[in-house]
């Protein structure tokens, strides 16, 4: 697949247009997304610079701000078909511990944020469980409902907790 590729730390520069990436998998819980828009998020220029405690392997795909449409489910989902227009909620947790159980995903051990650790939306698929997944509403642009998970969810953190 295609694929911005950060393949060092460091600036702009060190990001590279790849035409063979592997596919991501799907899990039988995931959704396979064609990525459709990406917002810039600081989280990716930190990771990019290696500014960040935490590291991603190289090579690695930046972006966790995504939109696009459903292409394909695993065999554990329900709820989501091929040709939904989605939105991807970039917090990513096991989704059965205790604190996920109890609404508090962001404090999961396991938690992780899309393009961080995990492969991101700098490409032309990825493969999110389908519990990250909201129906993009009718009347955005794939631009504008990329943008959404970073003001949004700042927005809600700061009313809800």
């Amino acid at each position: 697949m295609k694929a911005v590729v950060l393949e060092s730390f460091g600036d702009a520069e060190v990001l590279r247009f790849r035409e063979d990436f592997p596919d991501p998998s799907l899990p039988e819980d995931g959704v396979l997304v064609e990525v459709k828009a990406v917002a810039l998020n600081r989280l990716d220029v930190w990771i990019r610079k290696g500014a960040l405690p935490v590291k991603p392997s190289l090579p690695h795909i930046l972006g966790s701000d995504v939109s696009g449409v459903v292409v394909a489910t695993g065999s554990a989902v329900k709820g989501f078909a091929p040709g939904e227009e989605v939105v991807v909620a970039p917090g990513l947790s096991c989704g059965v511990c205790r604190e996920c159980q109890g609404g508090r995903d962001n404090l999961c051990p396991d938690y992780d944020i899309l393009g961080l650790r995990s492969r991101g939306g700098y490409a032309q698929y990825v493969s999110v469980p389908a519990r990250n997944l909201i129906r993009k509403p009718e009347g955005l642009t794939f631009e504008e409902a990329a943008s959404y998970p970073l003001t949004f969810l700042t927005a809600w953190n700061a009313l809800v907790n």
